[in-house]
């Protein structure tokens, strides 16, 4: 039997006896609900309707590679009447705002674009925020210590496609099958909880609850440095909304590689604007984006641009991973899923 199938029989089961909601990878903030102002045009004339952009309204959990776009707001390099970032508690909803037509656009991961686009929604990958290399991990309890000790215990995860594929890769590493361990359901807002708690052995789980476990005393057996360009964070806008507002698109994508180039430069000092939302100090905010590559204009060029970009490989390669695990119900195809036009000019 499929790993995924195997996992949604036991989460279905779990999930009537535990939280209503199963949220996505990455979310714990309370939900900010989008609300749409009508543009009139008829009054106005075509000259101001096409010279005055609406707003672009863009839904985001909480996870250190977004965050620079939220610096970059708190820096000033917005306009709140162009540019509306919405904080959201999963990658979930924010696809729900994105078919509901509630959000333009989303930060996302690659799988999640991917069944995104499967399910029908036009989504267009604009920028590459990051991707994982040691941030998303598995942890356990003290006492276990190697991936073989894992048989017989309780793994938590997230029902989704990035779960999935840590756990898929864990269990390979361990010579394990998914009959070998009890898989126990487990959104974003509940791991430090299931940890602390014991309510599971290990789990596999991600940035900032992967530095306050390792405080609690947890072992890491796995991370995605092990499994390199499998997740993939990225900023996917609809195509409809690349037409209607390029210029404000442009605008976000600059300010989010202004932001990150002032991290780089004054790490310390931008750290302590951004531990609010992250709820991790600055020295571990810091420690933090060191399991995270952060790709800069140059690297953005190469994963989004060219007649066979980088991102478009990577996603074939995902998608039959996704496929196998029987994650998508319908074909689905990673032609034009990259966009370069929106970057700022490489330096030079």
């Amino acid at each position: 039997m499929k790993l995924v199938i195997y996992m949604e029989k036991i989460m279905d089961n779990a999930s009537q006896r535990q939280q209503p909601c199963a949220l996505s990878r990455r979310g714990f903030l309370s939900m900010v609900s989008a609300g749409m102002a009508t543009i009139m045009c008829g009054s106005l004339g075509m000259t101001a309707c096409s010279t005055r952009e609406p707003q672009l309204r863009i839904g985001s959990n909480v996870w250190p590679g977004y965050e620079f776009f939220f610096l970059a707001r708190t820096l000033g390099y917005y306009h709140e009447n162009s540019l509306r970032l919405i904080e959201l508690p999963s990658a979930t909803t924010c696809i729900h705002g994105l078919f509901a037509g509630t959000l333009e656009g989303g930060l996302l991961t690659l799988d999640e674009v991917l069944t995104a686009r499967a399910n029908g929604l036009d989504l267009v990958v604009v920028t590459v925020l990051d991707t994982s290399n040691g941030a998303d991990v598995l942890m356990a309890l003290p006492e276990i210590k190697t991936l073989e000790a894992l048989k017989g215990r309780r793994i938590g995860v997230e029902r989704n496609a990035t779960g999935a594929v840590m756990l898929d890769a864990v269990l390979k590493a361990a010579g394990l099958r998914p009959g070998d361990v009890e898989i126990v359901p487990a959104t974003y807002d509940l791991h430090k909880d299931y940890y602390n708690n014991r309510k599971v052995d290990a789990i596999i789980t991600f940035e900032p609850v992967k530095t306050q476990l390792l405080q609690a005393g947890a072992n890491v057996l796995f991370s995605s440095a092990l499994v390199p360009d499998r997740i993939v964070d990225v900023l996917a806008v609809k195509r409809q909304a690349l037409q209607v507002s390029p210029k404000t698109v442009r605008s976000m994508i600059a300010g989010h590689f202004r932001s990150l180039d002032e991290f780089r430069t004054s790490s310390h000092s931008m750290a302590q604007l951004m531990m609010p939302r992250l709820q991790l100090t600055p020295e571990e905010l810091v420690q933090a984006y060191r399991g995270l590559n952060l790709p800069g204009i140059a690297e953005n060029y190469r994963w989004l641009g060219g007649s066979s970009p980088l991102l478009e490989e990577v996603a074939v390669d995902l998608i039959r991973i996704m496929e196998e695990a029987r994650l998508f119900t319908g074909p689905i195809s990673s032609s034009g899923l990259a966009d370069a036009r929106f970057l700022p000019e490489p330096k030079r």
